[in-house]
């Protein structure tokens, strides 16, 4: 929650700084504060909601770094790429569109910043000094092959997935904003390109270059590892998409409005805008949130496992658990059940998934199979 706050205000000072009206910006903040993977991971310790966070802290920085050159922006930049980092691997996506930014910023204004590329040497070397312990105990292969990150697919069966996949990206990021109307979230997702032709507009048309970074270096990334990231692993992308979305609304309803020559329809048109998507969000994320967030039916599984699992175990028996079974041992926990942390082999019911082995010591002789709940199985001690 703390991440979720800082987030919010983070958008506020800076979209106060860009709309030039602190009203406005407050009412963009509170509705991206509605965006499903923003609120959805704030109170899950997965890391998603810090890299939502330091996405927008290491894509204002470097705007600010360019805007007027300064050490401390470069070390706020630097410290956002690695935390980044240390949340999710899968800070790449982002990392190589800030990278791209600030080469297509640079090849523009036909200006090298060196102090730039050299601090970015220190992002390797800081991130290698965090993932050093997990190199040394898992090495490199447990980050860079597994199952995860593996090239699975060729490039037929990429281009096979492209709709299906921009409709989850279009779901986390709008949440389907006329329901079963993909290409109403497809006009919002392209909005900002319109930035690019605002070439009189310094900050507008660099915003336009950024979001072509944004999402043309995931594509180089999809192409070359023949795989496309799951949606949560993007709540800077989503975040993002949705504040320069927003942001080119507002430019289009202000040119309107010189050319009508009313000059109070941008207050009038995109406050009226912002409730529909307030409405729109915590109407679909109700429903979603139990599936869509972690493409996990939460309530179904917990029921599962209470009535066909947990509730078929006699009290007070003590009960051990594999890796995977986690979620096991939370809820034998509060309902009244011993809960070993460490197996010790001698509990009276060992809890896995059916594809796993059994734990180091746990005797599988020891253990005969009881039933199945889901995708669990049960085994009493002998």
């Amino acid at each position: 929650m703390v991440c979720y706050g800082a987030l919010i205000l983070t958008v506020f000072f800076w979209l106060k700084t860009i709309l030039q009206n602190r009203w406005l910006a407050l009412l963009v903040s509170l509705t991206m504060a509605l965006q499903l993977p923003v609120w959805g991971f704030s109170f899950q310790a997965r890391g998603y909601e810090m890299l939502a966070l330091v996405s927008w802290s290491g894509f204002i920085s470097l705007l600010k770094f360019f805007n007027s050159p300064g050490k401390k922006w470069l070390y706020i930049h630097v410290a956002s790429c690695a935390i980044g980092y240390f949340c999710v691997p899968s800070f790449l996506y982002f990392h190589a569109a800030l990278l791209a930014f600030a080469l297509a910023y640079q090849v523009i204004n036909k200006k090298v910043h060196l102090a730039y590329w050299k601090y970015q040497l220190s992002v390797v070397v800081i991130v290698y000094l965090l993932y050093l312990p997990c190199l040394c105990f898992s090495g490199m292969k447990a980050v860079t092959s597994n199952a995860y990150v593996v090239q699975y697919e060729n490039y037929k069966l990429l281009a096979a997935d492209i709709i299906p996949m921009f409709r989850n990206y279009m779901d986390y990021c709008f949440a389907s904003f006329i329901t079963h109307n993909h290409q109403a979230d497809l006009l919002l997702f392209l909005l900002p390109l319109c930035l690019l032709f605002y070439r009189k507009n310094r900050t507008a048309f660099f915003l336009g270059v950024f979001y072509a970074a944004l999402w043309g270096s995931l594509v180089l990334l999809v192409l070359k590892m023949k795989l496309f990231p799951i949606d949560r692993t993007l709540p800077g992308h989503f975040s993002i998409t949705l504040a320069l979305m927003i942001y080119t609304a507002y430019l289009l309803v202000s040119s309107l409005a010189e050319k009508v020559k009313i000059k109070l329809l941008p207050l009038l048109v995109i406050p009226l805008f912002l409730v529909m998507l307030s409405v729109n969000y915590v109407k679909k994320d109700k429903a979603d949130v139990v599936h869509y967030l972690c493409h996990f039916p939460v309530n179904m599984f917990f029921n599962i496992i209470m009535t066909e699992g947990v509730n078929a175990i006699p009290k007070g028996s003590s009960v051990a658990y594999s890796y995977e079974s986690f979620y096991w041992g939370y809820l034998c926990k509060v309902n009244g059940y011993r809960v070993s942390k460490c197996v010790q082999g001698n509990e009276d019911y060992y809890i896995k998934l059916s594809y796993e082995g059994f734990s180091i010591g746990i005797d599988a002789d020891n253990y005969v199979y009881v039933k199945n709940a889901g995708d669990f199985q049960i085994y009493k001690r002998k």
